[in-house]
């Protein structure tokens, strides 16, 4: 869940409740356009936005129109402007494919994808395209768990955005590269990329992506926290790195008005605190992030702190001195 949410803290996307009313705004246009490239781009808009829902169906069904549509144009068209507008919409429609099975975990797939985009994508060296494909292929090698063939195609992305001397790109994929690293569990090398993307987000002046390495570094020592024995010095000095960085992340994203990046933090805070012992705190912050998920309308996300919040009563009874509810409605 945690990388899943992580591109809605850097890049503050719309609320989930007003995806539909979006969505019914672009079906409307796209029924007045004609076959031709801004109608691929639409098909491909519309695509993204029933993925933010999770409405993969729907989401597939117009990527493979705007591929189909790409297809047409390319074989029909004299123009090369418009043959090489429809082919970045024909990557753009297989790159939204490759995330879709990536969400619905069919990795075989994803990749497959993904390298169709990617083959297009060099035949109009595109490096704008290539490395953010190069990026998903990463992330879904991660997600499998292979995690050296996942920080192979980001490096190589990272290799191609420091040839560009393009900043903004330099610090998204030094941020993936940290991210890659804590999947892994090399918490060491996750930090020293997550240090170094938070430094450049700092020079680039980007807000959000401050918050999310500030956040990422509190997460990274609050799995060092986890990991050392109890009733240690270590231990608590992770605890509080961990709560000092997951602060200042969660104040940053409220100066920001990223109320995404808020309610991601504010249940950070609530599981260190319950690694900590102090139960009255997990929950209150538990219940922080679960009233904030309700209020943008993250379902998934009031499912995963619903069952936290369980779970942390749970676990409370036995332990007589806490005063914690186990059957308080959430």
């Amino acid at each position: 869940m945690f990388f899943f949410c992580l591109s809605r803290v850097i890049y503050a996307q719309q609320n989930n409740y007003e995806v539909p009313k979006t969505i019914d705004s672009m079906l409307s246009v796209l029924s007045t356009l004609k076959e031709d490239t801004a109608k691929i781009k639409l098909l491909n808009s519309l695509s993204v936005q029933c993925m933010i829902i999770s409405s993969y169906d729907s989401s597939l069904k117009y990527s493979n129109t705007a591929v189909q549509l790409a297809d047409f144009i390319v074989n029909n068209s004299t123009n090369p402007f418009i043959i090489k507008a429809a082919q970045k919409g024909k990557i753009n429609a297989y790159s939204s494919m490759g995330r879709i099975y990536y969400a619905k975990d069919l990795f075989s797939i994803s990749i497959d994808t993904y390298f169709n985009s990617l083959k297009i994508a060099e035949e109009i060296k595109d490096t704008n395209l290539i490395t953010d494909i190069l990026r998903g292929i990463g992330h879904v090698y991660q997600k499998k768990g292979e995690y050296q063939k996942s920080l192979d195609y980001l490096l190589k992305a990272l290799n191609m955005e420091e040839e560009r001397k393009n900043k903004v790109g330099i610090a998204s994929y030094i941020a993936d590269i940290g991210i890659a690293y804590f999947a892994k569990g090399d918490y060491n090398n996750a930090l020293d990329y997550y240090f170094k993307a938070l430094k450049m987000g700092q020079d680039i002046g980007n807000e959000n992506r401050v918050a999310a390495m500030t956040g990422c570094i509190g997460l990274t020592y609050k799995e060092l926290a986890s990991l050392s024995p109890e009733d240690t010095l270590k231990k608590k000095e992770y605890i509080n790195k961990s709560l000092d960085y997951l602060n200042k992340a969660l104040k940053k994203s409220e100066d920001v008005g990223n109320k995404y990046g808020a309610s991601m933090w504010l249940g950070h805070i609530g599981n260190v605190y319950r690694i900590k012992g102090d139960y009255t705190k997990a929950e209150e912050y538990y219940l922080s992030t679960l009233n904030l998920n309700k209020e943008l309308y993250v379902k998934n996300g009031e499912a995963h702190w619903h069952g936290l919040i369980g779970s942390l009563y749970a676990e409370t009874v036995s332990y007589t001195h806490l005063t914690l509810p186990t059957n308080r409605e959430v």
